[in-house]
């Protein structure tokens, strides 16, 4: 049964993929669009992650309208990458610049110069699938390390030879680090993303919430005196992309490794903030970002009424002292509701019972009719 939905999936995926490539791209990236938007208002898992990511990174600089607008985006962003993966066969060195204009090309000539090879270094942002395409026509050796589809292995097959089709070499995220030094042994260009740390990465602050960081790259550069140069790809409004090269970081180095990772992982991170902060439905929140982090936040949700209040201290404080039995350090909020009238704290509750939360998931803009604004501001700005 398995194996029957698996080739099932690598079927459909592939016969999706020859009718995408077979239409222009501005129909074929529509139809990325309407995936995108149909995704957004069914998967309501994923847009619950979604919307609490973006509350958590800018409550306090950004409406709820707003924020639900970013995440509306996201989706149709997301919809849209997945067509230009699907499209990357049709990508090779003679074209790529209709759909990749590059800057900062000669920050990696420079860098090879010093035959050390090269990380580049990304986040999940943009199309960065159809931007490990370009770096792959860029006429040096280009490796990449993508997630394998463990319960799709056909269809991880497929994907791969699509990633491959430009030239780069694609390398699973389990693959050694010795054979990663070989290739910069080889002056080859390598592409290491940087968020999603895991259990093994490092906490960095990201939007004032430790994340965890993956700090390989890092090790490397100061370990072996590797060029990192940052990469970005941003999505255009004429259907292109602008992918921009950094030149290579500066890295701190006192003698202390770990401190010095710390420092500098600090740089990339403050760098990959700017970027999301002007493009913020361009980075990928759908993973739950925060999750390995060491902070933690109980808001209280106060009626002004002694006993509630007491009670809701006596539980958050038990939260803390479970949570710091996790080594999660754990700080209380306590914001006071105050309702505009009585007739609107009444419609809220009732509204509570009859509706289920995911119809409001995303719409927190709705609390400005019953809340009064210093009340509703002062929610809407708490992580």
């Amino acid at each position: 049964m398995n194996s029957f939905r698996e080739y099932l999936v690598y079927l459909i995926v592939r016969v999706f993929g020859i009718l995408i490539r077979c239409l222009p791209r501005k129909s074929s990236l529509r139809i990325g669009r309407m995936m995108g938007t149909t995704a957004y208002y069914c998967d309501m898992k994923r847009k619950s992650i979604v919307y609490a990511n973006l509350k958590l990174a800018f409550a306090g600089t950004k409406t709820p309208d707003e924020l639900k607008n970013i995440a509306k985006a996201l989706f149709k962003n997301y919809g849209q990458n997945l067509i230009e993966l699907l499209r990357l066969p049709l990508i090779h060195s003679s074209n790529y610049e209709q759909y990749v204009k590059i800057e900062g090309k000669e920050h990696i000539e420079e860098a090879l110069q010093q035959k050390k090879g090269v990380i580049l270094l990304a986040m999940h942002f943009g199309s960065w699938e159809l931007a490990s395409a370009a770096f792959g026509l860029l006429g040096h050796t280009y490796k990449v390390f993508v997630k394998q589809q463990k319960k799709f292995i056909k269809l991880n097959e497929l994907l791969n030879a699509h990633r491959a089709a430009g030239g780069s070499v694609v390398l699973s995220r389990g693959a050694g680090t010795r054979d990663v030094i070989k290739g910069l042994q080889n002056n080859e260009i390598i592409g290491m993303v940087v968020d999603q740390g895991g259990r093994e990465g490092v906490l960095v602050p990201f939007f004032n919430r430790r994340a965890s960081m993956s700090v390989g790259a890092i090790r490397m550069g100061l370990k072996f005196g590797v060029p990192l140069c940052f990469s970005v790809i941003v999505r255009e409004k004429d259907l292109s992309h602008r992918l921009i090269l950094h030149p290579p970081l500066k890295l701190e180095q006192t003698g202390n490794l770990e401190q010095d990772i710390m420092t500098n992982l600090r740089k990339i991170t403050h760098i990959m903030e700017d970027y999301i902060r002007q493009y913020p439905a361009e980075y990928m929140w759908f993973y739950k970002i925060w999750k390995y982090s060491n902070e933690s936040t109980t808001v209280i949700l106060t009626d002004d009424k002694t006993g509630h209040l007491r009670q809701s201290q006596a539980v958050a404080k038990m939260i803390s002292t479970a949570l710091a039995e996790r080594g999660i350090q754990s700080n209380m909020k306590i914001q006071e509701v105050k309702f505009k009238s009585q007739l609107a704290e009444e419609w809220i509750s009732i509204l509570s019972l009859i509706m289920n939360p995911f119809i409001f998931q995303g719409r927190l803009g709705f609390m400005k009719w019953f809340l009064t604004a210093e009340s509703f501001k002062r929610i809407m700005s708490t992580k």
